[in-house]
């Protein structure tokens, strides 16, 4: 076996196979990983997964699939494929140059440039078309067509597209009878709206804006439609309405300016061309669990002064904040609505409901239109770099775990464009802890049963360690559960070491590989009793420790 270090490059070698390790790998586990089988096939893995014989490459990475070769052919079946002009992605450049390649592929003189590579002139002569556009949900109309980078000032977000904010209407409870979630500031601002006469619409159409305080007759009692207080969709939707859990106060929605065109339309586009992610690949997204880049994002967020507040985020390439859940709104026919239901009580039920429904003959009622409060604009603010001196921002710079947002995607033949949806939940409000714990059976581990049943309750020495305080959010009582777990020895004691400095640190450990699913790999809490029908967000006793797998299964 031979091994060869060359830098950060890595080369094991042993008879016709290899393995050649690049870019920083050799320092941390992100960069390129090569494995190569007797000189005919590369398998490369990182962002992208690429086959390579000769001089054609095939790529496929999240943006689509690039081809690359001296001759290409699309085949639609049963007969010799058409030829058509080489794609040359910038992302595949690297490759091309890269001189352990040529030298494999039996195509260059040491690295030297043959004649092929001086052919189509230089850069200067480069096509601009075949530059790969990073795609994103939604881009600053003050960046140039064809760069999706995020902005670095504060910007309105109308810069990004249409926006509205809504809020559940102030119903008669009915003596307690009736009863969903209350919540005084989002009630003050639907109580000024109604109370705003001729304050300035921002559409004159009847649109979802206007419409959404329509209620179906068949809706579920633990949803609730939703009234416009804020902005406006424009033309999205139509006529039409939207309804979200009851537990959810408020919530805002952008219509990004890159969806310009009903969805179905511009099929035939080319990935890695576009600026906006293509329906077809947001729906793959929603499926997989993954997650799709944007340069904005927003949430409800209390400022320095303690007062709830909207506020949006530039989010760059490569910042743990670029990318968004992706949900797939999928149609309902009993209901003859589009419904979104998580997997997880990380996110509500959120519908949309056309208000002629295909088909239907359902009975709507209307409730009276509601005019729109005349508030300022949203904010787009610049995340500070930590190196340079930056004017205090309005509210604390947030994390991923500060943000409750999606971008859902409808069926293909819908006509509806992907929607960008953030919302204000209960677990995003102060509470008190309350609740007694169980004391622990047996002399087993902690956790060991976290897969299994409902997952494994709140330790009592750990209950007694956070009873009667009181956190500002959910987020930030998880953050307590944890440390309080590691101030109790005999349950510290039952992690490895990687996790016990997870703990310590307020953070959730990691389970077994074989309870993870997708990009959740730590242990989660689950209320039994879930948030969105009622269910006492700081309740020890309605909470569980569960494995991601077990808390997928529970909820499904």
């Amino acid at each position: 076996q031979e091994h060869k270090t060359t830098g950060n490059h890595i080369s094991l070698v042993e008879g016709t196979h290899s393995l050649e390790v690049k870019g920083d790998l050799a320092e941390k586990v992100s960069g390129a990983l090569g494995i190569k089988v007797d000189g005919d096939i590369v398998l490369e893995s990182s962002s992208r997964i690429s086959l390579k014989v000769g001089g054609s490459f095939v790529v496929v990475h999240s943006g689509g699939v690039d081809i690359v070769g001296p001759k290409i052919n699309l085949n639609g079946g049963g007969s010799p494929g058409t030829p058509i002009n080489t794609l040359q992605p910038a992302v595949m450049d690297a490759l091309a140059d890269e001189q352990y390649d040529r030298g494999n592929a039996g195509g260059g003189n040491d690295g030297e440039p043959s004649d092929e590579d001086e052919s189509e002139g230089g850069e200067e002569d480069k096509d601009d078309s075949d530059e790969l556009v990073i795609p994103v949900y939604a881009k600053s109309c003050l960046k140039e067509k064809g760069c999706t980078d995020a902005g670095t000032t504060m910007e309105p977000s109308k810069h990004f597209g249409d926006m509205a904010l809504f809020a559940q209407p102030v119903e008669d409870d009915c003596c307690g009878y009736g009863t969903h979630y209350h919540d005084d500031e989002v009630e003050q601002l639907a109580q000024s709206a109604k109370k705003t006469s001729g304050a300035n619409s921002l559409t004159g159409e009847m649109t979802v804006a206007s419409a959404g305080v329509a209620v179906p007759l068949a809706a579920e009692q633990s949803a609730g439609v939703l009234t416009r207080v804020w902005g406006t969709l424009g033309a999205w939707g139509g006529e039409g309405f939207l309804s979200v859990s009851k537990t959810v106060p408020a919530l805002g929605v952008l219509v990004s300016a890159l969806y310009p065109i009903p969805a179905g339309e511009g099929s035939d586009k080319v990935p890695g061309r576009d600026e906006q992610w293509l329906e077809n690949e947001l729906r793959r997204k929603a499926q997989s669990g993954e997650t799709a880049a944007t340069r904005a994002r927003f949430l409800f967020q209390r400022n320095t002064a303690g007062e709830l507040r909207t506020y949006g985020y530039h989010t760059p390439a490569g910042s743990e904040l670029e990318g968004v859940r992706v949900a797939l709104m999928e149609w309902n026919k009993e209901f003859s609505r589009y419904e979104f239901s998580p997997v997880s009580d990380s996110g509500p039920k959120i519908f949309w409901t056309p208000a002629k429904p295909e088909g239907s003959e359902q009975p709507i009622h209307t409730g009276t239109p509601v005019e729109p409060v005349d508030l300022p604009d949203i904010y787009v603010n610049p995340i500070p770099d930590e190196k340079t001196d930056i004017t205090t921002p309005p509210s604390p710079m947030p994390e991923e775990r500060n943000f409750n947002d999606w971008i859902l995607v409808f069926p293909d033949g819908a006509e509806l464009t992907p929607i960008y949806v953030y919302l204000k939940t209960a677990r995003d409000e102060a509470g008190t802890v309350t609740g007694k714990g169980e004391v622990l059976a047996g002399t087993g581990r902690w956790l060991s049963q976290a897969g299994k049943s409902l997952g494994v309750p709140i330790p009592q020495q750990v209950a007694n360690k956070l009873r009667s305080k009181s956190f500002n959010n959910f987020d930030e009582f998880r953050a307590a559960f944890w440390t309080a777990v590691g101030e109790c020895p005999e349950l510290l004691s039952q992690f490895n070491k990687a996790n016990q400095t997870l703990i310590k640190r307020g953070r959730a450990p990691y389970t077994i590989s074989r309870q993870r699913v997708g990009g959740r790999g730590t242990f989660e809490i689950h209320h039994i009793d879930e948030i969105q029908y009622g269910g006492e967000v700081y309740d020890i006793d309605n909470l569980r420790v569960n494995t991601p797998k077990n808390h997928i299964r529970l909820h499904k």
